[in-house]
This record gives C-alpha cells, sequence and structure tokens, in this order.
C-alpha cells in the first residue's frame, strides 16, 4: 500500500499534487478568502453558543438561588410554628397551674404556715351600731351669678 493512495484498486489519490502554476495564485486567494469568511462565521457562532451558554447558566444560577431563599424562608416559618406551639403549651400550662393554686384552702394555708396570720376570734371583733335612717346634709346655696372679682371683694371685707 503506497502513502497518500486509497486502500482500493483504484489509483485517485487524497488529493492532486500537481497544480498548475496558472491557478496556485488564485486558488490561494480563494482558499485564504474561504478560510476568512469560515473562520468569521465560525467565531460568530461560537460567540452565540458563548452566549447561549452564560444565559443558561445565568437563569439556572437565577432559580437556584430563588429556590434557595424560598427554602430558607419557609424553615423559618417553620420554626416560627414550632415555637408558638411550644408558648401556647406552656402558656396553658400555667393557666392550669394558676386555676389549681386559686384554691382558697391553699391561700388559708399559706396565710397561717408563711406569714402566720390567724382567723379573728370575738375579742378581735368590733360591733358599730348604724341609724336606720338616712341623713342628708344639703351645702349652703351660694350666688353662681356673682363673677369671680365680686366674689373676691367680699371674702375680703367680711373679715
Amino acid at each position: 500500500m503506497a502513502v497518500g493512495y486509497y486502500e482500493t484498486t483504484s489509483p485517485r489519490k487524497y488529493r492532486q499534487e500537481f497544480i498548475p502554476d496558472v491557478n496556485i495564485r488564485t486558488r490561494q486567494r480563494t482558499e485564504v478568502r474561504r478560510t476568512k469568511e469560515v473562520s468569521k462565521s465560525n467565531v460568530k457562532s461560537s460567540r452565540k453558543a458563548i452566549a447561549f451558554i452564560c444565559i443558561f447558566f445565568v437563569a439556572l444560577f437565577t432559580l437556584s438561588c430563588r429556590s434557595a431563599i424560598i427554602n430558607s424562608i419557609f424553615n423559618e416559618k417553620e420554626n416560627l410554628k414550632k415555637q408558638l406551639s411550644e408558648i401556647n403549651k406552656e402558656n396553658e400550662q400555667l393557666q392550669v397551674s394558676i386555676e389549681q393554686q386559686m384554691n382558697f384552702n391553699l391561700i388559708e394555708q399559706e396565710a397561717k404556715e408563711r406569714l402566720g396570720m390567724q382567723k379573728l376570734d370575738n375579742s378581735q371583733k368590733v360591733y358599730v351600731n348604724i341609724d336606720k335612717e338616712d341623713h342628708i346634709e344639703t351645702p349652703k346655696a351660694t350666688d353662681n351669678n356673682q363673677s369671680w372679682i365680686s366674689k373676691f371683694f367680699n371674702d375680703l371685707f367680711k373679715k
């Protein structure tokens, strides 16, 4: 097998090795133009692809940040609900204990033990007799029509 030939029995080569001198310059110019056009189109297409990839990652990053914020707010809400339920439970327990301590027998026992208090006996009681008739005293009638200056002079000269 010779280098540069297909592996078949055909004598075709990969490319022509002999190029006439006249066409070399024109072919080179067209090839340069084609390569420049191809490279420009490749650059444009690669820029578009990079732009689309960047936009995709920015959108993905935005969505993931948003879901993380929503998740943290949800966790905070759940923690506040737990705290509220704990406070309500403690409040109910305190109300039950207050109701238990409001028993008059317990209050009397605490007053006797801690404060040394005792019930009244007959020697400590004082009875007061009150008349059954109501007595009403009326205040003296004053002239409300007098001005404050005349009241002042009247009080001043009465002495």
